[in-house]
């Protein structure tokens, strides 16, 4: 498993957090990525279609131990929408891991969808 500012799909950034991403063609979980040890106080994620998507439903999902997970925050094509975000809130969370789970997906005409979270 990755960590947070570690890894080739992990951006770190000293304003605006971490940033993890994570491209859908299909349902399924993405990788694990570790949490750093200095646990984060919020997070925020957003997901954005490439193309025209019809529907998709995806899950940013917290573990303490990268097996047994717990849904944070569910991002879909209606609720909030394409582009928008979604906040966890103002609180610290104890997680060593953090994945993003897409749940629902179709495609119509477009080829895939990316989420996006960032943590402060």
């Amino acid at each position: 498993m990755d960590s947070f500012g570690d890894a080739p799909a992990v951006l770190q950034s000293p304003v605006q957090g971490y940033i993890v991403s994570n491209q859908f063609g299909a349902v399924g979980a993405s990788q694990a990525f570790t949490v750093s040890a200095e646990k984060p106080d919020s997070f925020s994620f957003t997901v954005n279609p490439n193309g025209n998507i019809t529907s998709w439903s995806v899950n940013f999902d917290l573990s303490i131990d990268g097996q047994n997970w717990t849904t944070l925050m569910t991002h879909t094509n209606t609720n909030p929408g394409a582009g928008k975000i979604v906040a966890s809130g103002a609180q610290k969370f104890l997680a060593a891991y953090v994945r993003f789970n897409c749940t629902e997906l179709v495609l119509g005409s477009g080829t895939s969808i990316t989420a996006l979270a960032a943590a402060r």
